[in-house]
């Protein structure tokens, strides 16, 4: 049994840079021994506890929605509107709400004091962010700090990852995964889904047209299979062409650069834990 108080617990502060967005994090779990980068349950824990404080007139994020992510708010002091996807509601504390994937939601402080709540969230392995006003997603890491820090950063934009990543696991151990279906309602021209994890690993699906930015991941290796299509990887010296029916492993901190030059239906197998957009 591990215990610890709010007060013992160091206070984050953070703000954009154009000061639209601003909150303060404490992060209780990780108080706690949590680990958010494991991939053992029992040290990354199922959920994750946080308090949060934004500052009267500020918004905490960008209106936003998680991939795969669930989030339990609990209002302790003050008051906000809350913006959802059918519109706006007032609460206070006491008031409790939550949101499943897929639901937009933004927390603007609409009084003249600050505004705290606790935040319990699962995190699943990751997760992204989806951003409905800008049409864009964000691929987040781990921490509450990491997840700012990435969001928001100047030097990594949410505009820079304009990709449809959907890194919620579809489906489970004994279900019939249908890929030819899964295509075949595709109409993005750059779109990944997870299918199923496997041990550490996941096999994600991916329908491609275009090309995606050159990246590398240090400590993961990548597996690519092409059911049909044409799907080219660039390497530094050379590019390897896949027809269907083919393969190709891309090694751990090697930098490269895929690109479907018609609608191409791939396969992925790799670590669960991998961030999509490179490390």
């Amino acid at each position: 049994m591990k215990k610890v108080n709010l007060t013992q617990i160091k206070e984050e502060p953070w703000q954009s840079p154009g000061g639209k967005y601003a909150i303060s994090f404490k992060g209780i779990s990780e108080a706690l021994g949590r680990e958010p980068a494991s991939l053992d349950l029992s040290k990354r824990h199922p959920f994750d506890l946080e308090w949060n404080r934004v500052p009267a007139g500020k918004c905490n994020f960008p209106y936003h929605a998680h991939s795969a992510q669930w989030e339990l708010y609990l209002v302790i002091s003050g008051k906000a509107t809350v913006r959802h996807k059918d519109g706006r509601i007032e609460v206070v504390a006491g008031d409790a709400l939550i949101f499943g994937p897929d639901e937009p939601h933004q927390v603007i402080n609409s009084g003249e004091e600050d505004l705290t709540y606790y935040v319990i969230a699962d995190n699943p392995v990751g997760e992204s962010a989806y951003y409905p006003d800008s049409g864009k997603w964000k691929v987040n890491k781990s921490s509450a700090a990491d997840r700012v820090s990435e969001l928001m950063s100047t030097k990594t934009p949410v505009e820079e990852f304009p990709y449809k990543t959907y890194l919620n696991i579809l489906h489970g151990p004994l279900e019939l995964i249908d890929v030819q279906k899964l295509a075949d309602a595709c109409t993005d021209k750059w779109y990944n889904q997870t299918l199923c994890k496997v041990n550490d690993s996941v096999v994600r699906m991916a329908v491609v047209q275009g090309e995606y930015h050159w990246h590398e991941h240090k400590d993961i290796d990548e597996f690519f299979f092409v059911l049909d299509g044409r799907f080219l990887i660039d390497l530094e010296d050379r590019v390897v062409d896949l027809a269907p029916r083919q393969g190709f492993v891309v090694p751990k901190g090697v930098r490269h650069r895929t690109r479907a030059p018609e609608r191409t239906v791939i396969l992925m197998i790799e670590r669960a834990d991998i961030v999509p957009t490179g490390d």
